[in-house]
Parts: C-alpha cells; sequence; structure tokens
C-alpha cells in the first residue's frame, strides 16, 4: 500500500493519474465512435453507389431497347397504324352491334333477316380491316400484326356465334356480352401496343 502510494505521488497525485485515466478512455471511446461513423458512412455510400448502378441499368436497357428507324419509315408506318385504326373501331361498331344488350327491333322483319343484315356491314367492316392489315404487313412490326389480328380472329367468333338464333335467349346474350368484353379488351390491348411502339422508336 506504501509502495502503491508513492507510485501516486511520483506520477503527480491522484488526481492527475485519473485525468490522464480519464483522457486515455475518451480518445478510445471517441476512435470508437469515428470508426463506426466510417462504417455507417461507407455502408451508405455504397447503397447509393448500388441505386444508382440499378438506374443506369434501367436507362441503358431502355436506350438499347429503342429501335431507330429513318424519318420517311416512321412516317409511313403511322399512317398505316392511323389508317387501321379508324377501320378497327368501325369493325367494333360494326360487332358489337351483332348482338346489343338493347336492340330495336323492326316488327316487319325477322330476326333472321335483322340478323343478315347486320352480317353484311360487319363483313364489309371485317374485310376492309383485313385488307389492311395483310397490304401493309411487311411494313409494321409482325409484334403489332398478331395483336390486330387476334381482334380480327375475335371479331370473326362472334360474327359466327351471332347467327346461331336457336338458343334461348338467356344463353345467346350471356354469350354476346362475354364475347363483346373480350373484343372491347383486345382492342384497348392493341391500342396499348401502338402506342408502346410508338414511343421506342427513334429518329436516326
Amino acid at each position: 500500500m506504501e509502495s502503491y502510494n508513492e507510485i501516486i505521488k511520483i506520477l503527480g497525485g491522484t488526481t492527475l493519474v485519473l485525468a490522464a485515466l480519464f483522457g486515455f478512455i475518451g480518445k478510445v471511446w471517441l476512435a470508437k465512435i469515428v470508426e463506426n461513423y466510417k462504417v455507417n458512412l461507407q455502408q451508405q455510400l455504397l447503397e447509393v453507389q448500388s441505386d444508382i448502378d440499378a438506374t443506369n441499368k434501367k436507362l441503358n436497357a431502355k436506350l438499347q431497347s429503342a429501335t431507330y428507324i429513318s424519318q420517311i419509315q416512321l412516317e409511313h408506318e403511322y399512317k398505316i397504324y392511323q389508317e387501321i385504326w379508324v377501320l378497327l373501331v368501325e369493325l367494333k361498331t360494326s360487332t358489337l352491334r351483332l348482338r346489343p344488350a338493347m336492340d330495336y327491333v323492326e316488327p316487319n322483319q325477322s330476326q333472321e333477316d335483322r340478323i343478315r343484315e347486320r352480317l353484311q356491314v360487319f363483313a364489309e367492316k371485317f374485310n376492309a380491316v383485313f385488307k389492311a392489315l395483310e397490304h401493309n404487313r411487311p411494313f409494321y412490326p409482325h409484334e403489332i400484326y398478331q395483336v390486330l389480328d387476334h381482334v380480327c380472329e375475335k371479331c370473326r367468333h362472334e360474327s359466327i356465334d351471332s347467327e346461331d338464333i336457336e338458343r334461348n335467349n338467356s344463353e345467346y346474350y350471356k354469350e354476346a356480352r362475354k364475347n363483346q368484353q373480350e373484343i372491347v379488351a383486345l382492342i384497348n390491348s392493341a391500342c396499348d401496343s401502338i402506342r408502346t411502339r410508338l414511343g421506342e422508336v427513334r429518329v436516326k
């Protein structure tokens, strides 16, 4: 105990020793805090860099997916879509009129004659769309052709189903509503496909 007190006296007293001890501990504690801060900061920087890399990959993917075509080709393709879309709207109208939910019935006209008359109008609109699709087929993407051809196929099926008037009204018009909903959905999908195509092309 006496030797311990002598050592304290040699070092400058208890207060000085404690101050030196606390100073040492403080430096160690501060160094630990700084180290933890560096680690956290480094982690945040890595996360930010990861987000930047992911964004760059998405942008590069969009740029790479862009299709570069000439101005003349773009204008020609755009005119094709305009022509087909007008005809497609007319086909949609004539198809939905084959078996409308609410119908005007001419007293002197039989159901067979009414269907036959509407099918004639449908056939004209259908043939116009089919002709436009096939004549312009080499000048727009095959993916767009497939979507539009699917619309035509569904409309054709509805025209065939509408001729089967021997079934009861409930089943007949239930099928009509189902077909009409699918046709409208397909036409909306075709519209989205055309918009996507025009949004992807770039003029070179």
